[in-house]
């Protein structure tokens, strides 16, 4: 069975992953540029394991199985609870409501908008194989 890649591809990315990025990105509370880069990092190679993964055979991806020893990692730097609880989230929030989306993310940007917030910019890709 194909994805339909039309409905996907008229949303701009950088609002799709702003908002799979919720349940991690909402645990920041005013966080400075650094902090808020090194949040999206975090959303945007969830989205990208899960994107890689369809491309390439699904569940059992190694996308995904570098994505659990990585976040195995972290878990043991003594990564906060709340974070952790962000990124199974994310996980799940990938597979359940962002499923049928292959796009993954490239080169991408976060810069202060002048007005206390700031402007997140980044590039949509398909991965080979997808589609």
């Amino acid at each position: 069975m194909g994805t339909d890649t039309a409905g996907i591809a008229s949303r701009k990315i950088s609002a799709t992953l702003l908002e799979f990025g919720e349940p991690l990105l909402d645990l920041l509370e005013a966080p400075s540029v650094e902090e808020f880069r090194a949040a999206l990092s975090i959303v945007i190679v969830v989205w990208n394991a899960h994107g890689l993964a369809m491309a390439t055979g699904g569940r059992r991806s190694k996308h995904l199985e570098e994505l659990a020893r990585y976040w195995r990692r972290i878990a043991q730097q003594g990564a906060p609870a709340g974070m952790l609880v962000g990124f199974d989230a994310l996980n799940g929030r990938r597979v359940l409501e962002y499923g049928d989306d292959p796009r993954c993310v490239g080169e991408w940007k976060l810069l202060p908008d002048g007005k206390g917030g700031y402007k997140f910019r980044c590039d949509a890709r398909l991965p080979v194989g997808s589609g």
